[in-house]
């Protein structure tokens, strides 16, 4: 209502109190008495609020009064849902009656329902007459928020995989993780891991040493470290042990080992089967089978994985329990790679040798004998 009509219609109201008679004395005593107290062309009415919306960035609370608010005021006492805080608010202009406060703690969530209340603290806010803005509470605000809710859930490790190279391990997360930090808190059993680089914004790479060989079981674990997803969120990764890692090594770090020993039906020759190829050319020593006397040995193909080693001077009769060992020695067995065959011995050998074994000579029995006179005869018989 416009202050005139506030006017006239408190001289309307109040004239039949003053004025028991129509005479229009009393009526123009009221009018000349009440006109000044009301006053004509005054602002008597505090402001009102119209709206308040909560912008796209949910960072800024913007409140629009039904007037221009004096710039001279702190413009404070307004309470956001929600457990937000906002700060003192800022006049849009000069004169305006909009007002944009800071949410401090922000941002306000997109879809989240909120509230404004207000108290009336000495100071605040009034309008250009001032006139101060009433306590309210409960007032709808407008969320115009896009902002996702916040990220508190920590990263998870979804793989970890040794490359070809037996040294490079790379883990990968289920989201990004923070970058530019030297990784820590990460082990492998029985290797070092150094942190390498983070060559994808969820994956970090390691390098093993000494380098892992193929179908090495490998497994990975995590103390608390330094492994955070990216900010502001920095949720940490939380501790776990035993993950299987995928091993891709094509390294061969595995030795070889003797399958059998076989002793040909000649009794001369020996046949090793190894458990992988070996490296070629003659030269293979170490071997040793009981008594009898070993040639150098030799591979017998290019790959193989059998080496033959002639048996020297006496062969190896049927029937005759043989044992065979070895000695790691340079000039030994290799694979293709380079590890060696490891020492052992006693180890049964197959004898398929049919050469039976010598039966000794018998001599036939010679009697000497000599006339004798004197003692008795004495008869002595020669290979019995």
């Amino acid at each position: 209502m416009p202050t005139d009509e506030l006017a006239y219609w408190v001289d309307d109201a109040l004239r039949p109190l003053v004025s028991p008679r129509a005479d229009g004395y009393y009526n123009v005593w009221a009018d000349d008495l009440l006109r000044p107290l009301v006053g004509v062309g005054v602002d008597l009415f505090a402001p009102t609020i119209l709206s308040a919306t909560i912008d796209a960035s949910g960072t800024t609370l913007t409140v629009v009064f039904g007037e221009e608010i004096t710039p001279g005021f702190g413009l404070v006492g307004f309470v956001l849902s929600g457990g937000y805080t906002i700060g003192a608010g800022t006049r849009a202009g000069s004169p305006s009656a909009t007002v944009t406060f800071p949410v401090t703690d922000g941002p306000v969530v997109a879809g989240e329902t909120l509230t404004l209340d207000y108290f009336v603290p000495p100071g605040s806010v009034a309008d250009l007459v001032g006139n101060p803005l009433a306590a309210f509470e409960d007032f709808s605000v407008a969320n115009d928020s896009e902002a996702e809710p916040p990220d508190l859930t920590a990263p998870t490790v979804t793989g970890a995989v040794l490359a070809a190279d037996g040294q490079t391990l790379s883990v990968a997360y289920d989201e990004p993780v923070d970058p530019g930090v030297a990784v820590a808190g990460f082990t492998v059993p029985g290797r070092a891991a150094t942190f390498l680089d983070q060559p994808a914004p969820n994956v970090h790479r390691f390098t093993l040493a000494p380098a892992v060989g193929a179908g090495v079981p490998l497994t990975l674990s995590y103390a608390p470290g330094n492994v955070v997803d990216q900010a502001p969120a920095a949720n940490p990764l939380a501790a776990f042990s035993g993950l299987a890692v995928t091993n891709d090594s094509a390294i061969d770090l595995t030795a070889p080992t003797l399958v059998s020993a076989t002793i040909n039906p000649a009794g001369n020759l020996l046949t090793l089967v190894l458990s992988e190829n070996v490296a070629p050319g003659a030269g293979i020593v170490g071997f040793s089978l009981g008594s009898a006397t070993l040639d150098v040995g030799t591979r017998t193909a290019t790959p193989g994985s059998v080496v033959t080693i002639p048996i020297l001077g006496e062969p190896v009769y049927a029937g005759q329990v043989v044992t065979l060992s070895y000695s790691q020695l340079i000039g030994g067995v290799v694979d293709l790679a380079g590890n060696a065959l490891a020492s052992f011995l006693g180890v049964g050998v197959a004898n398929n040798s049919t050469i039976p074994a010598p039966v000794p000579a018998l001599l036939a029995p010679v009697i000497r004998a000599r006339a004798q006179t004197g003692p008795p005869l004495i008869v002595v018989v020669e290979g019995e």
